[in-house]
């Protein structure tokens, strides 16, 4: 019992410095990204693939500005510039989609440090746990496959539910063999 007592904590502590170290991570580039915006240098571009990653795994959605140039015999280009592919950039409207960016990602991971100690959130987590293996796989919506294993796996917890109040002693002499304890 005291091993599966040591995996829980072992992952509230690894979900908990994962999102402190991103926390962490973001404020120091946002410090750069705005030095860079005084001083410009070619250092923070060593940088951008960290960045963009950051940014993506706080699931911040990449920002576009529109752009007209001209081509030349009066003809014009219209394009999207986003923020990912041309980090960094000075431009205003790019800088400020850049920072709010960043913001953003603070605001993602902080609120991950304070889930990842919170006994609801992963009380939430256990209980929606097809709904988080989904998105994680890269299904979006609420369609009906997902509440079919919704429903499924409900039905999956009051059987265990109903197994572990009938074998309560049954259960817990094979979980101590198992372990060894």
């Amino acid at each position: 019992m005291k091993n599966i007592l040591w995996i829980i904590v072992g992952v509230i502590g690894l979900k908990l410095l994962i999102n402190l170290a991103r926390f962490f991570k973001c404020n120091i580039f946002l410090d750069k990204y705005c030095e860079w915006i005084k001083n410009p240098s070619f250092e923070i571009i060593e940088n951008k693939a960290e960045i963009v990653k950051l940014w993506q795994s706080a699931n911040v959605e990449d920002r576009y500005s529109p752009r007209v140039s001209p081509m030349g015999l009066g003809q014009i280009a219209t394009y999207n510039k986003g923020v990912f592919f041309s980090f960094p950039s000075n431009e205003e409207d790019l800088a400020h989609a850049t920072i709010s960016m960043f913001y953003e990602a603070r605001g993602v991971f902080k609120k991950r440090i304070i889930d990842s100690i919170n006994p609801l959130s992963w009380l939430e987590a256990i209980i929606f746990f097809p709904r988080i293996a989904m998105q994680y796989l890269g299904y979006k919506g609420n369609g009906f496959v997902l509440k079919i294993f919704q429903f499924v796996w409900w039905l999956f917890g009051i059987f265990v539910s109903i197994m572990i109040a009938t074998y309560n002693n049954e259960i817990h002499l094979f979980v101590r063999k198992l372990f060894g304890g």
